[in-house]
This record gives structure tokens, C-alpha cells and sequence, in this order.
């Protein structure tokens, strides 16, 4: 009730300064919840997502049967996509949607191969194999064995989307997308193809490189 008393003295008082404040701080809130409905929304898909790609690995590329599928090596790949990376490539994506200009969607793949593919690479491989109990020294190897062959898949496949996407489907879905999408909608699309990117993931985490077998 003091609070109520304050603020209608303050509106008697000072009605414009008192407005534009309350009208700033109800903006605040309103951006926060949009945030906060984009990553919970960006950590169920990334979750579903995951661990819709570790099965496609399992069952189609290591062609496991149901009595050896790994569901443990499916929540844990799920888990880590959904908690870990989601929430750092929603706000990866909403700093590449600040580049601006007609060239902007060559600035941002660059940006985002350069800086963010190693560093998003890395973590994942890390967290994967401290999840699975590795020691630290067996962390390293594995990221030394791994980390540049999936990174140069990663060059390679992405290379191949650009070329794809400049000179054919790049216009179509962009108009659609930057017309019809809000922006925190505009990764949905490459998450969906990203399922085969985590069956890839998937696979290459799970295959064991003979320096960790003498560990």
C-alpha cells in the first residue's frame, strides 16, 4: 500500500517523468519475457532436436537393435544441447541479427565460422566427454583427435549450404523468413537440418580413438 501511495504522489507530482519511467520499466519486462519464452522455447526444440539426431546415429548409422540402444548416450546428448548450447546459441544468433547492410548475410557466416564454430565445437566435445566420466587428460586427447575433423566437416558442409542458398534458395527463404519469421522463429529452420549435424556429432563423440582405449 505504500508503494501505491508513493507512486500517486509521484504521478501527482511529476505526471510526465513518472509515465515515462513506469512506461520504460513495463518495456523491460515485457523484453525479458519475450527472452525468457525464446530460450525456454530454444532449449525444448534444441533437447527434442539432439537427441532426435543421437537416434538417427544409433540406429541408422551404427545400426544398433532396440535391446542395445544406448538411452543413457541419448539423454546426455540431449541434456548437454538443451541446458549448455541452446541458451548460448540463442544469444550467439541474436548478436549475428545486429549485423546490418547489403552484405550482411556473408558478415554474419563468416563471423559465425571464424569465431563461433571452434568455440561452440570445443565445448560440446568437452562437455560430452566430462558427462561420460572421461578424466581431464582423456578429455584433451579427445579433443585433440577430434576437434579438427569435426571442424573441417563443419567448414565443408556449411560451405556447400552457402553456395546453395546464394544462388538458389538463399532469396526465397530469406524473404520469407525476414518478412513472415519473428526473429527469436528464424533458427527453427536450421535446427530442423541441424538434425543430421547432430547425428554427426553423435557419431563422431561416440567412436572411441585408440589413444583413450590405453588410458
Amino acid at each position: 500500500m505504500l508503494a501505491i501511495r508513493l507512486y500517486q504522489k509521484a504521478l501527482t507530482r511529476r505526471p510526465f517523468v513518472t509515465q515515462t519511467i513506469s512506461a520504460a520499466n513495463r518495456t523491460d519486462y515485457n523484453e525479458y519475457r519475450v527472452m525468457k519464452r525464446a530460450i525456454e522455447g530454444a532449449l525444448c526444440r534444441d533437447g527434442v532436436l539432439a537427441g532426435a539426431g543421437d537416434a538417427i546415429s544409433q540406429v541408422i548409422i551404427e545400426r544398433r537393435q532396440r535391446r542395445n540402444y544406448d538411452w543413457i548416450r541419448t539423454l546426455r546428448f540431449a541434456g548437454i544441447m538443451s541446458c549448455l548450447m541452446a541458451p548460448s546459441l540463442y544469444h550467439w544468433f541474436k548478436f549475428l541479427d545486429s549485423f546490418r547492410g547489403s552484405l550482411y548475410p556473408i558478415k554474419r557466416v563468416l563471423i559465425d565460422q571464424v569465431f563461433g564454430a571452434p568455440v561452440f565445437t570445443l565445448s560440446f566435445l568437452t562437455s560430452i566427454k566430462l558427462m561420460e566420466g572421461l578424466p581431464m587428460d582423456g578429455v584433451i586427447v579427445e579433443a585433440r583427435q577430434k576437434f579438427w575433423p569435426i571442424l573441417a566437416t563443419n567448414y565443408k558442409v556449411k560451405l556447400f549450404l552457402l553456395l546453395l542458398l546464394c544462388f538458389f534458395v538463399w532469396p526465397l527463404v530469406q524473404l520469407f523468413n525476414f518478412y513472415a519469421i519473428p526473429l527469436q522463429y528464424r533458427i527453427i529452420f536450421a535446427q530442423t537440418v541441424g538434425i543430421f549435424w547432430n547425428a554427426y556429432l553423435a557419431y563422431v563423440t561416440q567412436s572411441v580413438p585408440s589413444a583413450l582405449q590405453q588410458l
